[in-house]
C-alpha cells in the first residue's frame, strides 16, 4: 500500500482532518500521535468493567489500531530511509 493511500485510510478511519498540501512524512508523525493516543484510551477502557460485547469490540478496535501504527511506523522509516 503507498503512502497516500495509507495516509488516507487511516485519516478517515480517525475521523482527522489533513489538508493535502502537508508532507507525508509530517501527516504520518501526525497519524502515529493520535494512534498512539487512541491505543492507550482503548487500552484504559479495556481495564474497567464493561460487558462482553463491548470488550469484544473493543478487543477488535485495539487489534485494528496496532496494526496501523505498525504499518504506520514502517511506511515513516522507508520514507526517511529514502532521502
Amino acid at each position: 500500500m503507498s503512502a497516500k493511500k495509507f495516509i488516507t485510510k487511516v485519516t478517515e478511519f480517525l475521523g482527522l482532518e489533513v489538508m493535502e498540501t502537508t508532507k507525508k512524512k509530517k501527516t504520518l508523525k501526525k497519524i502515529i500521535k493520535n494512534l498512539d493516543n487512541k491505543k492507550r484510551q482503548i487500552k484504559k477502557s479495556l481495564n474497567k468493567k464493561i460487558s462482553k460485547k463491548r470488550k469484544k469490540l473493543l478487543e477488535e478496535e485495539y487489534e485494528i489500531v496496532s496494526i496501523h501504527l505498525k504499518k504506520a511506523r514502517k511506511l515513516l522509516h522507508k520514507l526517511i530511509s529514502e532521502k
